[in-house]
């Protein structure tokens, strides 16, 4: 969940309300055995990550394909850090960073609520997740393939965006 086998960034077009399908392999540098069909030996990848974009470098979305049974290849800690900033009286924003695969991510706070939760997210990758509540901020994240919840301290309130 940590070493990257191929990145690649094909530009595709997709019409408005339409809808498009690409073979992954056209993309790879020679044959991989993405879904582990052929099962020649082990499986020469853990994770794929398809990120869309749109044409000024803006995510627009994220899938992620594994085999939930070979979850167990990320055996490490996927090393989920977060902390916590108080935007307003009642909005928080939480930085997140990993630097292996995180697999449903998700958060425990009492009195706020996370505008995401239960997502993946990619090895060395950050994402903010905005909360909206009230009362005492204490909470933790936890990842499933990790072994234990993190806290998010909150950091200075400045109220600033």
């Amino acid at each position: 969940g940590q070493t990257l086998v191929s990145e690649q960034t094909p530009e595709v077009f997709v019409p408005g309300r339409g809808s498009s399908r690409w073979n992954l392999a056209q993309w790879l540098p020679g044959f991989v055995d993405v879904n582990w069909s052929h099962r020649f030996g082990p499986p020469s990848v853990d994770l794929v990550v398809a990120t869309w974009m749109d044409g000024h470098g803006r995510e627009l979305g994220q899938a992620f394909h594994f085999n939930p049974t070979l979850m167990i290849a990320f055996n490490g800690e996927p090393e989920l850090t977060a902390d916590a900033m108080q935007l307003d009286a009642n909005r928080v924003k939480v930085s997140l960073s990993t630097r292996g695969a995180a697999f449903a991510v998700h958060f425990d706070v009492q009195g706020w609520t996370p505008l995401d939760d239960h997502f993946h997210m990619a090895p060395d990758s950050n994402k903010v997740v905005t909360f909206e509540g009230s009362g005492h901020w204490y909470g933790c994240v936890k990842a499933l393939n990790s072994r234990l919840a993190r806290p998010i301290p909150l950091t200075a309130n400045n109220h600033a965006e």
